[in-house]
């Protein structure tokens, strides 16, 4: 079978694979056919439910509809009143609207009809009471479904859908209903489209026929003749239609129940149409596979022709180039596989002359010479570096014999190596020294390698030839350069013995040549003293080759810091470089001190001052942490960004640029300025910018250092506003003490000196010996003495608003009680005193006393004045080291805005009270309204 499929050509082979490929089809299409049978009955069958549903639900509604209709005729007055005169004209109108009922009536209670939307004729009063379905239908409570009849009046199949009338006690008087025409079509609404053989069939609770789908009246009103459908249960609208019969009586039932009005409603559909469908549908597909397998084996025909051209083409020219013809290429065209097979073939021609004119080119390029000769001893091929080197002319040495390229002395020799090499030759490459003759006679040392050909040609020799005498030469140069160099320079032997040293190293370790010679690396190197012996030569072996610091002792004792350079060579051998380092070491050393320096120096200006760095375009190149930090920005915001941008003036605009002029004249500029940060707040600094220029004299960058003073500026704004606070108020106490004398003398002009002049009036009088008779002179001086009496009384009004006795006499606290009490009775006020029984006067010096006495009567004449209160509560309590002197009201409130007002200068006068002292005053509203004030002093040291 396979040497049969093997000799097959491309196109037979393809026609026998889409034959192969179509036999699959054909039995997946006998096993569709009877799969596509099963879904077919399976989709009719839910489709065959959906009908049946939507048909049964849409029967259902239209009962429903005509149920809520006849309830509302029959409770019409003009219905209850069963009057064939006074008939309502809804009737007509009813009939008019759905064609599907044939007539709508109106019977009293014998079954007699009232009204009729059809004409009654005249063969007098037309009865249904005989009928069975009207006597069920007065006994029920309001709603029924008649069984299918002939209507007396239209005489048509009908099925009567009616509704009771009531009278006014509730008994049943007549009946009111609808005639449903069932010869109508479509009866049942058709919500969804009817598959081809469906029939819906609906029957009543006794199995008669109500309404068919085939329009067929002589099945209306006989039981249904399906008597396999009629053994479906009441669960088939949830299990679905079902298959019942068989052979050609094969069919599909969906049986659904009609609300609650017992009526079901039956689909049924023969099976031979959904078999008629698959075979039509089997027919289609066996169609189709017939076209795309003929139209397959065509294809394959053509397309196996193509592939058998194309083979054929690839085939004859692979023998053209089997032959030799490298110029030959096969066409890339036809399928993708065959066009990547011509094109891989093709590129592996090119590669193949590529690489041949890279050897050439390699070959013509080499700065070795190349030869190969034969085992004749022939020169067959030579480039031209060969030419070159022994002095021919181009090709001049191709065909001619080896020997006329070495010495006379060595050719015989020279000869029977050649025939040893080729009779016994040797794998691989060998090479050694030699000594060539060029074409004018003059000899020269090279250096040959030798690798042995099995070519299809026969055996060859091909050696490479490397002129060495420009490389002694060379070396001379070189060692002349090795002795002349500052640096030392030395090669050790494998056990570390000096083989060769320059005279720089000579000169830095104090050695003469010969006893350099005689010693070991481990002999001048101090820090290898004290190692074991071979430590030194390990940490050569450690890499091939590098770098490290040691100490070396000269030979008079001075130990000298040197960095060695070292690699190995091919030999054992290693080559160091010596470089005295002292020098270098003291410079990083002091380099480092410097950098120390300029470190410490940097962190104590970024301790103290802000630094930023511009360049000439004033863009932020530098700036230190403090400068963040007081600025509100990052680093990385700030750098790349102008400087007069950034620092914003008070108004929100950079800063004007009028210090340019003197920063382009090489002047430094200094200023103080007011700058705001990133929050919106303000800060000052002292700035001074420095320009940088560079030795052509331009502008490269400026250094600003700042300081900030902004807490300096702050204190210099709240001393010249405590200054002139405290002008006003010297201005003020002036007044107040001006007002106060002018008081005192309006008080002793007004109280004391009428007093006075009424005393002397009334003594005068009594002196005079001629009094009246209304007068005596017992009365008279009575009288003087009480008004000498009130004259004490202001004296000693006036002396206590001055300065009560009471506080020289009895103390502060007594003093502050005796004020609450005048104040309670002059105001009328409640006023609660609480001293703390730890105080004593000693807790305060006198000053202290007198300024406490002081404050305390300034807030309680406030608050009569001011605050509309009825209480007033003074408290005075010692702390573990100050006096706390609360005074609270429960009025309304001082204003937040009135403490440090304009004119508040009684307020100013206590707290300045209280700093005089060394304590503090706070006044706060309360958020119940009120005021407090709180005092704290501090106490004496004697009773702290």
């Amino acid at each position: 079978m396979m040497s049969f499929i093997d000799r097959l050509s491309v196109r037979a082979s393809m026609v026998l694979l889409m034959v192969l490929l179509s036999l699959p089809m054909i039995g997946l299409i006998a096993y569709s056919v009877q799969k596509n049978r099963e879904q077919a009955i399976a989709k009719s069958g839910y489709q065959l439910s959906r009908n049946t549903v939507a048909e049964a639900v849409a029967f259902e509604r239209m009962l429903n509809e005509s149920r809520e209709v006849l309830q509302k005729l029959a409770q019409r007055p003009d219905i209850q009143a069963l009057d064939p005169k006074r008939c309502s004209p809804l009737l007509g109108d009813i009939k008019h609207l759905f064609p599907r009922y044939a007539n709508v009536v109106v019977t009293n209670a014998k079954g007699v009809v009232v009204c009729s939307a059809t004409p009654i004729g005249g063969n007098g009063p037309v009865s249904i009471g005989a009928q069975h379905w009207f006597v069920k239908a007065s006994k029920s409570d309001g709603f029924s479904i008649s069984p299918p009849h002939r209507g007396p009046l239209t005489k048509k199949w009908v099925l009567g859908i009616t509704y009771t009338i009531r009278d006014h006690a509730g008994k049943f008087a007549g009946l009111i209903g609808y005639s449903l025409d069932l010869g109508y079509q479509p009866l049942l609404p058709r919500l969804l489209p009817l598959q081809k053989g469906v029939i819906l069939t609906m029957t009543d609770q006794q199995g008669t026929v109500v309404i068919d789908s085939r329009s067929d009246t002589e099945i209306l009103g006989k039981p249904f003749s399906d008597t396999l459908a009629l053994q479906i249960g009441t669960d088939a609208a949830r299990v679905g239609a079902r298959v019942v019969g068989s052979g050609a009586d094969e069919r599909l039932v969906a049986v659904i129940p009609v609300g609650d009005s017992g009526f079901r409603l039956y689909g049924v559909r023969p099976t031979r149409y959904i078999a008629q469908e698959g075979r039509r549908n089997a027919f289609h597909q066996l169609a189709i596979v017939t076209a795309l397998a003929g139209l397959s084996i065509m294809l394959a025909l053509i397309i196996g022709r193509r592939f058998s051209r194309q083979i054929e083409e690839m085939a004859k020219s692979v023998g053209l180039v089997a032959k030799g013809d490298l110029s030959r290429r096969i066409p890339a065209r036809g399928p993708v596989e065959l066009v990547e097979l011509a094109q891989g073939f093709n590129h592996m021609l090119d590669v193949r002359l590529q690489a041949e004119a890279r050897y050439h080119s390699l070959f013509e390029a080499s700065s070795d010479g190349v030869l190969v000769v034969d085992t004749r001893a022939r020169i067959v091929l030579a480039n031209s570096r060969v030419h070159q080197v022994f002095g021919y002319a181009p090709g001049e040495l191709i065909c001619q014999d080896l020997g006329i390229l070495i010495p006379e002395c060595g050719r015989s020799l020279h000869a029977q190596h050649v025939k040893q090499f080729f009779a016994a030759p040797v794998k691989g490459h060998m090479t050694g020294g030699a000594q060539g003759r060029r074409k004018n006679g003059e000899l020269f040392k090279c250096e040959v390698s030798l690798t042995f050909l099995d070519g299809p040609d026969g055996a060859m020799i091909s050696a490479v030839i490397r002129d060495l005498s420009h490389i002694e030469s060379a070396s001379r140069r070189y060692l002349t350069a090795i002795d002349t160099t500052i640096d030392g320079y030395a090669v050790l032997g494998p056990d570390g013995r000096f083989l060769e040293a320059n005279s720089a190293l000579v000169k830095l370790t104090g050695y003469a040549m010969g006893e350099l010679c005689r010693m070991t690396l481990s002999d001048i190197d101090a820090l290898s003293a004290n190692d074991q012996p071979g430590s030194t030569r390990r940490r050569f072996d450690e890499e091939r080759r590098g770098r490290f610091e040691t100490v070396w002792r000269s030979k008079c004792g001075m130990l000298i810091d040197v960095e060695l350079s070292y690699s190995h060579g091919e030999g054992g051998e290693i080559f160091c470089f010596v470089r005295d380092i002292r020098a270098k070491l003291k410079a990083q050393l002091e380099l480092g001190m410097s950098i120390a320096r300029v470190r410490n120096l940097e962190r104590a200006i970024n301790e103290h001052a802000i630094v930023v760095i511009a360049d000439e375009t004033e863009t932020i190149r530098f700036v230190n942490d403090k400068y963040c930090a007081i600025s509100q920005y990052s680093r990385e915001e700030l750098l790349g960004k102008n400087y007069r941008a950034i620092n914003l003036n008070q108004s929100g605009r950079p800063p004007p640029g009028h210090m340019r002029p003197t920063l382009f004249s090489g002047q430094i500029w200094k200023e103080e300025v007011r700058i705001m940060a990133r929050d919106g707040s303000f800060y000052w600094v002292a700035s001074t910018t420095v320009p940088f220029r560079d030795a052509n004299g331009r502008h490269t960058e400026y250094f600003i250092i700042q300081t900030d003073i902004t807490r300096q500026k702050q204190i210099e704004a709240d001393l010249m506003q405590s200054t002139g606070q405290l002008r006003q108020l010297l201005a003020r106490h002036r007044d107040v003490k001006e007002e106060e004398r002018v008081r005192v003398a309006r008080d002793i002009h007004d109280k004391l000196g009428g007093l006075l002049h009424s005393i002397r009036s009334h003594l005068s009088v009594a002196l005079k010996q001629n009094l009246s008779p209304d007068l005596s002179r017992h009365q008279l001086v009575a009288e003087a003495m009480t008004m000498a009496d009130q004259a004490l009384e202001s004296v000693r009004d006036i002396i206590v608003e001055l300065r009560p006795s009471v506080l020289d006499q009895l103390g502060v606290w007594a003093a502050i009680e005796s004020h609450a009490e005048q104040i309670a009775e002059r105001s009328h006020l409640r006023c609660e005193v609480m001293i703390d029984p730890y105080l004593d006067e000693q807790s305060l010096s006198d000053d202290k006393r007198i300024e406490v006495f002081r404050i305390v009567q300034e807030l309680m004449i406030n608050v009569v004045r001011h605050a509309e209160a009825s209480m007033i509560a003074v408290e005075a309590i010692r702390m573990n080291d100050h006096v706390r002197i609360t005074v609270a009201d429960d009025g309304k409130g001082i204003d937040p805005m009135q403490i440090f007002g304009e004119h508040s200068w009684g307020i100013m006068g206590m707290y300045e009270r209280a700093r005089y002292c060394g304590g503090e005053l706070k006044l706060t509203r309360c958020a119940n309204l009120g005021t407090t004030a709180v005092l704290t002093l501090p106490l004496e040291m004697s009773h702290g």
